[in-house]
């Protein structure tokens, strides 16, 4: 008798929350009871149901600027950013203008990545609302940032296995990719309410060392060279804002590469060589361009990149699409796909991104690449693979932290499998009974961590 009346409660309890649940379905909508039953809602903060009415309201076709403001206002409290930007905007539309919806617009594009239109916005509020909003805020300088990192290399290491396990009489030489330090700075600016602008400075000292060695017989002639190679960069982008979420981004990368090493010339016989000490200096550049278009959950880019890194020319073309797969600015995804083209040979660079927002402020991204990155820039020329050696593949994850809405810090980790390709002469004799040199090549791989932290600072 228990158990029954038990299971008869429970079965009331559910057809209760679905009547409820289904309460306006079930009644006629009309603009009148909308209006006033979408302002009672909102005066008392019930934002769920709020949202429930609301949606089936527009889905009956009945719409007006203050239900899109409400219901916008009850996205936002509940932290749905995507629908509540979408409102928002109708509201605007529709309507007229608001400082309230503009500052709620403001923090909803911030929340989704969506820079350049936040940054419309706040260019558009009064002068009491951006002190509000940004009391450091100044025409001069939007932010600014600095990082810091090192690379740790075994290539010197491993390499120590290369040379013994040659054979017969036999000459090599390559470079060894040694430790690596950088730091980089820069500001961005906003000169105009469409136009955001930035300019950035890194200088990166890599460790090098050139080795020769050459086997005749039972003999061994070795000789090491150690080095330090300087990169000076310089980069400077533009974000342009079209149309609402519509973004054309032009930029250009101009590195100086200096170098204070012994050069060698090999004539006929590699075991004549004469030796130089010489500095060298050389200039690379990147021109690249990015279009960017923001739907709903989604961003898709467009890239095209025309550089010239190690003498030799490059072209590439890439999309990359970002994804909010649950609707929440909590966890998103990143594709980029690109095609690289240098002296007439093609091949396509894949990279997979997860973003996730674990808890309030910190996010965290893990990220992998597979394919043949040798002289490759990514993120619209940003980021520059400017090294002979090939990265293979590359993994690694990034933690970012926001001490608040002004600033910010990140912690990279980041793996690199390498690969290097270099000369080697075997000789033999010939039917003169003289030595011959015969050119070949060896692989070698090896790893490379990257460990870096930065920081930023919004006005």
């Amino acid at each position: 008798m228990i158990k029954q009346r038990t299971i008869t409660i429970n079965f009331i309890i559910i057809v209760l929350f679905f009547i409820s649940n289904h309460s306006y379905s079930q009644e006629e909508l009309t603009f009148e009871n909308v209006e006033a039953k979408s302002y009672d809602l909102y005066k008392n903060q019930k934002w769920n149901e709020l949202i429930r009415l609301g949606e089936l309201a527009i889905e009956d076709r009945i719409d007006f600027y203050s239900l899109r403001i409400r219901l916008g206002t009850a996205y936002y409290k509940t932290k749905n950013y995507f629908p509540a930007i979408s409102n928002f905007e109708k509201a605007l539309e529709i309507g007229y203008d608001d400082e309230l919806i503009y500052e709620y617009l403001y923090y909803s594009y911030m929340f989704t990545d969506r820079i350049e239109d936040k940054n419309f916005v706040f260019s558009i509020l009064s002068n009491s609302k951006k002190s509000q909003l940004r009391p450091l805020y100044n025409s001069v300088i939007d932010n600014v940032f600095a990082e810091t990192g090192t690379g740790i290399s075994d290539d010197v290491n491993q390499n120590s296995e290369v040379k013994p396990a040659l054979s017969g009489n036999s000459f090599t030489e390559e470079v060894i990719f040694g430790d690596y330090f950088y730091f980089k700075a820069g500001i961005g600016q906003l000169p105009f309410d469409r136009l955001n602008v930035s300019y950035d400075y890194s200088y990166y000292n890599f460790k090098k060392r050139r080795e020769t060695f050459l086997r005749q017989g039972l003999l061994n002639f070795e000789s090491t060279d150690d080095y330090i190679q300087k990169q000076n960069r310089f980069y400077n982008s533009l974000d342009i804002l079209i149309d609402n979420g519509f973004v054309i981004s032009p930029a250009g990368h101009y590195i100086n590469l200096k170098e204070n090493k012994i050069s060698d010339t090999l004539l006929t016989d590699p075991s004549t060589i004469t030796y130089l000490r010489e500095e060298t200096s050389t200039d690379n550049f990147i021109l690249s361009l990015a279009i960017s278009k923001y739907i709903s959950t989604f961003n898709l880019k467009i890239y095209g990149s025309f550089s010239y890194l190690n003498e030799n020319h490059q072209s590439q073309y890439a999309m990359e699409f970002k994804s909010y797969p649950f609707g929440s600015a909590n966890f998103f995804t990143k594709t980029y796909a690109t095609l690289h083209y240098q002296d007439n040979i093609s091949n396509l660079v894949f990279t997979q991104l997860l973003g996730l927002k674990t808890i309030k402020n910190l996010q965290l991204e893990a990220y992998a690449s597979f394919g043949k990155i040798n002289n490759f820039n990514e993120q619209n020329g940003y980021i520059v693979f400017n090294d002979p050696d090939l990265i293979k593949y590359k993994f690694g994850t990034m933690v970012n932290y926001s001490f608040s809405n002004n600033l910010s810090a990140d912690f990279i980790l980041d793996y690199q499998f390498r690969e290097r390709v270099f000369p080697v002469y075997s000789a033999y004799k010939n039917t003169m009974n003289s030595p011959v040199y015969q050119s070949g090549s060896k692989k070698f791989d090896y790893n490379v961590i990257r460990l870096s932290a930065g920081i930023k600072f919004y006005f």
